[in-house]
């Protein structure tokens, strides 16, 4: 049975429909089976779950498939006879196949429609046709002779490529048709496309020479680009023209080529006016200097940004931000692009503001000089009344009445509280009128010294202490000190009718910023008039309530400013106050 379909098969090469009927018919009579014999590049077709697919094997390529599809499943003998089948299929299959190419190969190379190599799978060639000698300008005798390969004809940047057809070459048996160049002998690029198939353990490839359409492509979109590019300066000249800023083109020597409609409203020139004069004309004879230092820059690939003065055609001077840039042709510079920007009215802002800030600091001193001033003068009038007052109450006491006793107590009382005021008055613009020295301090360590000082005062008061660790700063101490003291004054206060105080000092970060904050479980205050907090002389609480004079807090918040910070607090009535404060404004905008 099976030397029968042998024999068929052999018969039938070179007949493809016979080829496939001596290898499936017989079979399937001997099998009551539905046989089919799909290539490697054909589809399969559907079949049940008892089907068998026998691979067509001939050496390392599988040429196909033989398919055996059966109601019930084949048994051992059945799968022995079919695969014996398959065998001979295979090796008819390939002769076949080695035959057919060999008879087209004559017939094309005579008509010259395909260029065809044959060559192995490392790429040695073996034969070429006249037209794929044609293709690549070699003859036919220079590749056969010299163990050309395929690598020869093929661009370093399409070697991957090759490769990757190469595996599925070696995979399938086939390879779509694709795209690529070919490296002619005279070294010039031609576009070919090409597909082979492995017949027989040999490559046979087709080669189509697509030079011209590849070109025509190539060309049109070379032509594409180039309209784009064409849109896109078009665009670029329309922004150029209709912005307000003057946009300025010119040589290394300073020679204007280009002018915009902005440069004409800043300057007063009309671009006939301009084009092939010296940008010169439009700087002020002392700042000429200006124009060959940034020529240098140019000259050196350098973008270059500055503030200026220049002189428009009225002879007026404006105030202009310029920017010049480098203009190449390859690498190597050419001219200049340079933009001015009329900040004219910037500037006359900037002045503004600066004669506002200088009369607003002229006024600060002022104000702090008339303070120290005022609170220095009153001191001797108030001494004058207290000891008056003690005098006429360690002379004339016995000889008043009661009241007249509890009114001297009165004035003596009136004079010690003005005279505190009058110091807490020196002591904040001494602060505002002394120095800087920044140096590094722990806040921590500082809060521990004022309670135990606090608590040396007042022995019988217990106030729990939260600091964890040192809180390392740069900083002034001794202003630093002052704003520990009334910090911490004020909690060691304010927690006074508290049965469990405690005080803590701690860190945070609020808004990107370092932050410290020190609170308390006190008194607390209401919100509302949280804005009232830093100014000289406002209390939240009055004098029977918890003492003070209400500079404390001013005179923090003016050390916080001094060291660029900011501070604030957050509170609520009976539920104990939080201040927080940093000390440094660049941390503050982080």
């Amino acid at each position: 049975m099976v030397s029968r379909i042998a024999c068929g098969c052999t018969d039938a090469i070179g007949d493809e429909p016979r080829l496939r009927a001596a290898v499936t018919e017989p079979l399937a009579t001997v099998l009551g089976a539905r046989c089919v014999l799909a290539l490697a590049h054909e589809p399969v077709p559907a079949a049940s779950a008892t089907a068998a697919q026998l691979p067509l094997r001939y050496g390392e390529t599988v040429l196909g498939v033989l398919q055996v599809d059966r109601e019930d499943r084949l048994d051992d003998d059945d799968l022995v006879l079919a695969r014996l089948v398959a065998e001979h299929a295979a090796v008819a299959w390939a002769k076949h196949l080695a035959r057919a190419p060999k008879v087209r190969f004559a017939d094309l190379d005579r008509v010259g429609a395909l260029g065809i190599v044959v060559s192995d799978l490392e790429g040695r060639i073996f034969e070429i046709n006249d037209t794929l000698a044609g293709i690549i300008g070699y003859s036919c005798d220079e590749v056969r002779a010299t163990g050309f390969r395929w690598s020869e004809m093929t661009p370093e940047d399409w070697r991957a490529a090759d490769l990757q057809a190469v595996a599925e070459l070696r995979a399938t048996g086939v390879t779509g048709l694709r795209e690529k160049p070919y490296i002619r002998k005279d070294g010039a690029r031609v576009w070919v496309l090409v597909g082979s198939t492995v017949v027989d353990h040999e490559v046979v490839s087709f080669v189509i020479d697509i030079d011209a359409r590849k070109q025509a492509e190539l060309a049109a979109q070379k032509a594409r680009e180039r309209s784009a590019v064409a849109e896109v300066n078009a665009r670029l000249a329309a922004i150029v023209d209709s912005t307000d800023d003057a946009i300025i083109g010119k040589t290394l020597e300073g020679v204007v080529t280009s002018w915009n409609h902005g440069a004409e409203k800043l300057f007063g020139y009309t671009v006939d006016e301009m084009r092939g004069r010296s940008i010169a004309i439009l700087i002020p004879d002392e700042r000429l200097h200006e124009e060959t230092e940034l020529l240098a820059h140019l000259a050196r690939g350098e973008v270059t940004r500055f503030e200026t003065l220049r002189r428009r055609k009225d002879g007026t001077l404006i105030d202009v931000a310029v920017t010049s840039s480098p203009i190449y042709d390859g690498e190597r510079v050419v001219g200049a692009s340079k933009v001015a920007r009329d900040i004219t009215s910037r500037k006359v802002a900037e002045t503004a503001l600066a004669q506002a800030v200088a009369s607003a600091q002229a006024a600060n001193r002022e104000l702090e000089a008339f303070r120290y001033s005022v609170a220095h003068d009153l001191r001797a009038p108030v001494r004058a009344v207290n000891g008056f007052a003690q005098i006429l109450s360690e002379d004339y006491g016995e000889k008043l009445d009661a009241e007249g006793r509890a009114l001297i107590a009165d004035i003596r009382g009136g004079a010690k509280t003005m005279g505190t005021l009058i110091d807490a008055l020196l002591s904040l613009a001494r602060l505002t009128r002394s120095e800087l020295h920044r140096e590094d301090a722990d806040l921590a360590a500082i809060a521990r010294s004022v309670v135990a000082t606090l608590a040396a005062a007042q022995p019988d008061r217990h106030v729990e202490l939260l600091a964890k660790g040192p809180l390392n700063v740069t900083a002034d101490p001794r202003l630093l000190r002052v704003v520990v003291d009334n910090l911490v004054g004020n909690a060691w206060k304010f927690t006074g009718k508290v049965e469990h105080a405690t005080i803590e000092i701690g860190e945070t970060r609020c808004d990107g910023a370092r932050t410290f904050f020190i609170r308390d479980n006190g008194a607390g205050f209401d919100m509302a008039h949280a804005a009232n907090l830093f100014g000289p002389f406002q209390r939240l609480h009055t004098v029977r309530e918890f003492a003070g004079t209400g500079i404390g807090l001013a005179t923090v918040q003016r050390i916080v400013h001094r060291h660029g910070g900011r501070i604030w607090a957050e509170s609520a009535v009976a539920a104990g106050a939080t201040f927080y404060f940093t000390l440094e404004a660049k941390e503050a905008r982080s």
